[in-house]
């Protein structure tokens, strides 16, 4: 009779695949009872118990298996159905994969090794899709016959899949830099990037190259252009890199080489605006230039010839024509651009409402950060609205609005540049409610340009006075300062798009030149006129004139914009963050935790949908431009797989035009986001209930 201790003692240890090899009925498979297993198979089954490496052994005709411990991980909850199994039944998901290769093994003996091989894999309820590196080796009975085979393997599935993102990721990286190359270089406006403290030019289109009419790319520009022309230049440029705020020149005087090699004195207007790295640090300066030549000698003429003015003014139509054109691919480059700038805005701006919400203990340094992300913001904005406008694109949402209460907005907006110069701000009302039909913020918009060009250029302690009044059926606002005024030859262009006044290198007043052209183009658009003047008492004042309603009309709706009240009583929300920008899914995940919210956080589509197999979100902050699924895909996904609870869907990108609202919401959005987001607007949706 068999002493059963002596059967366990032939396999010690082992884990919970020895235990289960000790306590097994054997004899219900072609192995038949231990007790009768050859001195071969007893060595094989010891061996492969007691490696930390996976292995499987196949025993027999039946290729009956066993296996150890380490290869639980990759069987998981069906280990002790493939105990004793056939192959082909234990790995019957796989064995179109493994089986073609088994005959070899079997047949002739051969040794077999794969490195990184799919293999599915049934576990967690599902056919998994894993990638295996393994080997196949014959194994021998007692007799020397070949009687099975030994499967030693690692699951590498991790590394795959990471290395899989990454080649797709650079892939994708790659596309988009030689399609802003492709663009770069067919632009119609000479463009140049100039980097380093040697000024060397770094990329420069045809268009660049054609005006000063030679080769440039890997030159130093003291070897493009002449000792003067780089005295001129290089003063500009180094203080683009150093500050990071842009510069505009206009009507500069330089002596360039045609395309013919003759040089010539050419008039150009010039934009220098600094070239950012992922991390904003200032690495080069972009150079867009404008051939202006043939305006300024057309003005020159019409202003020498009274008598010739047919001819000139058919010289500038022609010139007309020619400078839309030029506008046109301006006005793309701008909203390309700004949308390009808001992407790396929206994780300054999560971290600065973070930091202010977890209480930090640097509030000084917070408040810097704070404001010039205001001020770039608004920067961006100026210029995708300059875009807008001067495309037509830019719509109204008009409702009939009191204009105290549109000069109260706009005293808030400007009041930081008000302080900053030490300015006293007065007010002067009306005697009564004076409503327009208008849209509020962009009425707001045009006070508060007033107010901060006022706050700019007058000196500091000075006084800058708003006032609203009737006349007739007619509503006017004047805003006053007190400052130097404007020089009397900048007064008719003053609101033309870029046009300033004259400023030093240091950029002390800052701004590109857009806000009085916005004013202009969004009183016309409410069917009124601005204007300006240099009062004799000194300093300037500028008229808006609106179109007035009558004291009948519809009365002016509150702003229900969330105050601090309303984001602290908010329900905690189970909310998923989806976006390929890991620094801005982290902080903005980080955020809505400080406000007390369970957050899930996504870098792609895929991970997104896994992540619902054990968290249903009630609410979702998706980016549109994720890698392979995009955002318009995973909304459609979201909304056809969770259907047990309600929830909110938010998109969150830097495109923000009426085509890309109209797009996310035929997705299945809810609400649409313009990147950088602020935490209000975080907090309102969150707030609100999911439909």
């Amino acid at each position: 009779m068999t002493d059963p201790r002596s059967e366990r003692e032939d396999f010690p240890g082992g884990g919970e695949t020895g235990e289960l090899i000790r306590t097994f009925d054997w004899s219900t498979t072609p192995l038949g009872p231990r007790a009768r297993w050859s001195t071969a198979l007893k060595t094989l089954v010891r061996v492969v118990l007691n490696t930390r490496q996976p292995m499987i052994l196949w025993w027999g005709e039946a290729l009956t298996q066993l296996h150890n411990d380490a290869m639980l991980e990759s069987m998981r909850d069906r280990h002790a159905v493939g105990m004793g199994e056939p192959g082909r039944q234990a790995w019957r998901e796989s064995w179109r994969v493994l089986g073609h290769e088994l005959q070899r093994v079997v047949s002739h003996g051969d040794m077999i090794w794969n490195e990184d091989i799919l293999v599915p894999v049934a576990r967690n309820g599902t056919i998994e899709d894993a990638y295996w590196t393994y080997s196949y080796s014959p194994v021998f009975d007692d007799d020397g016959s070949r009687a099975g085979m030994l499967i030693i393997g690692t699951e590498t599935t991790a590394g795959v899949v990471a290395r899989q993102q990454l080649e797709r990721a650079n892939r994708e990286a790659e596309l988009a830099r030689e399609e802003l190359r492709s663009a770069f270089l067919q632009a119609p406006i000479p463009i140049a990037i100039i980097a380093g403290a040697d000024h060397v030019v770094m990329l420069a289109n045809p268009a660049y190259e054609t005006l000063v009419g030679r080769p440039v790319v890997g030159r130093r520009l003291s070897e493009v252009f002449s000792e003067e022309e780089v005295g001129y230049y290089v003063p500009l440029i180094t203080g683009v890199q150093q500050t990071g705020e842009p510069v505009l020149v206009t009507g500069a005087e330089l002596n360039l080489r045609g395309p013919d090699g003759v040089v010539e004195h050419r008039f150009i207007d010039v934009g220098y605006h600094p070239y950012r790295n992922t991390d904003l640090a200032t690495i080069g300066v972009i150079v867009l230039v404008s051939d202006v030549t043939a305006a300024v000698l057309a003005r020159r003429e019409s202003e020498r010839q009274d008598g010739e003015r047919s001819v000139v003014l058919q010289q500038e139509q022609e010139l007309r024509r020619a400078a839309e054109a030029g506008e046109s691919a301006r006005d793309e480059f701008l909203a390309m651009l700004g949308h390009e700038l808001r992407n790396p805005l929206a994780p300054i701006v999560t971290a600065v409402d973070l930091m202010r919400m977890t209480g930090d203990r640097q509030p000084k340094e917070r408040a810097i950060i704070e404001r010039q992300v205001k001020h770039l913001s608004a920067l961006v904005d100026d210029l995708l609205d300059v875009a807008q406008v001067t495309r037509g694109k830019l719509e109204l949402c008009k409702l009939p609005v009191e204009i105290g209460d549109v000069i109260g907005q706009a005293i808030e907006m400007a009041t930081p540049l008000v302080v900053r110069g030490e300015h006293a701000l007065r007010r002067h009302g009306a005697s009564e409610p004076l409503l327009v039909d208008g849209d509020r913020m962009r009425l707001a918009q045009v006070v508060s340009n007033l107010l901060a060009n006022a706050a700019r250029y007058t000196p500091p302690h000075g006084a800058i006075d708003v006032s609203c009044a009737r006349d007739g059926d007619t509503v006017v606002i004047t805003v006053a300062d007190n400052g130097p005024g404007i020089p009397a030859g900048l007064l008719p262009r003053i609101f033309e798009l870029f046009v300033q006044g004259e400023q030093r290198f240091d950029r002390a007043k800052g701004g590109l030149g857009l806000g009085l052209a916005l004013v202009k183009n969004l009183v016309v658009m409410h069917g009124g006129t601005v204007a300006v003047r240099n009062r004799e008492t000194g300093g300037s004042e500028f008229t808006v004139r609106l179109p007035m309603l009558a004291a009948s009309a519809i009365p002016v709706a509150q702003d229900d914009s969330p105050t601090a009240r309303t984001i602290g009583s908010t329900p905690r929300r189970r909310i998923l963050v989806v976006d390929d920008n890991e620094d801005a899914a982290e902080l903005l995940a980080e955020l809505l935790g400080a406000m007390g919210h369970e957050v899930v956080v996504a870098n792609d589509g895929p991970q997104a949908l896994a992540a619902l197999a054990t968290f249903v979100p009630e609410v979702g902050f998706l980016d549109l431009g994720l890698p392979g699924m995009d955002g318009f895909e995973l909304a459609r996904q979201l909304r056809a797989r969770v259907t047990a609870a309600p929830l909110r869907l938010v998109a969150v990108t830097g495109y923000g035009q009426d085509r890309d609202r109209e797009a996310s919401a035929a997705a299945g959005f809810d609400a649409h986001l313009t990147k950088p987001v602020s935490l209000s607007d975080i907090a309102r949706l969150v707030a609100v209930a999911p439909p």
